[in-house]
């Protein structure tokens, strides 16, 4: 097959990247010989004009069967936007992330700025700092967090230490802002945060400390990773702590509770991302 277009999610269409699609496979876990034949095999029903979704969902099933429990793994951008539709989800997920790497958080915080008060996402707490952390939640992964968030976390940020009364919180003192976000930057976000002194983390971005760099290194899956089960399900999972596969092995009697009938296919995904 010769060249042809991929639709992104995005709307745009760009020249299919076999180099870009065998990585993704490799992430999942397989060696680059096998990840090859998955991608052979998978290409045989790609055609101009595929979107991305669909090369997903015909990688995932060939992994499926060929690979059980890699299907899982190469689920893992997925997941994330199943931790909408509201951003609440994403947050305690966020605080997760910061948890293990020794900040002691808190979500939904109220701060009284100079001006006016503000709900702070999550306050994260390590050797005497706070960051104050703004999380934005995306339900597609065609839109990117733009200058506009960048701005306005910033304009919060200024009116919240420039209340007396913040210089020190519950113990420590504002040291920065942060912003999650679980696509992507535009360019024009990433410099204003970062010439703000404001740290940006998305899914890709920064490389090394990037959304799913820190997922697969510290094995923070999120509990929305496995398939056919029910939003509900899940939204009970996330209500009551059992944020990622880390958490599901810590309470299992509740993880037992809480999806009974999928429990076993759970528990069986979930000793392949161990």
């Amino acid at each position: 097959m010769g060249p042809f277009r991929v639709v992104k999610s995005s709307g745009e269409k760009e020249l299919y990247d076999r180099k870009k699609v065998l990585n993704s496979i490799i992430r999942a876990g397989l060696s680059k010989r096998q990840a090859q034949e998955v991608l052979k095999k998978a290409e045989r029903e790609f055609f101009d004009g595929i979107s991305t979704s669909q090369i997903h969902s015909i990688i995932r099933e060939i992994l499926k069967k060929q690979a059980f429990g890699f299907h899982t793994r190469y689920n893992l951008k997925k997941a994330f936007f199943k931790l909408g539709p509201t951003g609440y989800p994403f947050e305690k997920f966020v605080a997760r992330i910061l948890q293990e790497y020794g900040y002691k958080t808190k979500v939904d915080v109220v701060l009284q700025g100079r001006c006016v008060a503000h709900e702070i996402d999550v306050v994260a707490l390590k050797e005497g700092k706070f960051r104050l952390v703004e999380c934005k939640f995306h339900n597609s992964p065609g839109v990117k967090t733009d200058v506009k968030v960048s701005l306005y976390v910033k304009a919060r940020f200024d009116d919240i230490i420039a209340n007396p009364e913040n210089k020190e919180f519950e113990g420590g003192r504002v040291g920065s802002a942060w912003i999650f976000t679980n696509t992507k930057f535009t360019v024009d976000a990433i410099a204003f945060a970062e010439c703000s002194k404001m740290r940006v983390t998305a899914w890709n971005y920064p490389r090394d400390k990037s959304i799913q760099r820190i997922v697969e290194e510290k094995g923070l899956y999120p509990i929305t990773i496995f398939e056919g089960v029910s939003p509900e399900k899940l939204a009970q999972a996330l209500e009551q702590g059992i944020i990622t596969v880390k958490d599901f092995w810590k309470r299992q009697a509740l993880a037992r509770q809480i999806f009974a009938d999928e429990y076993l296919q759970i528990k069986l995904e979930a000793q392949a991302l161990v």
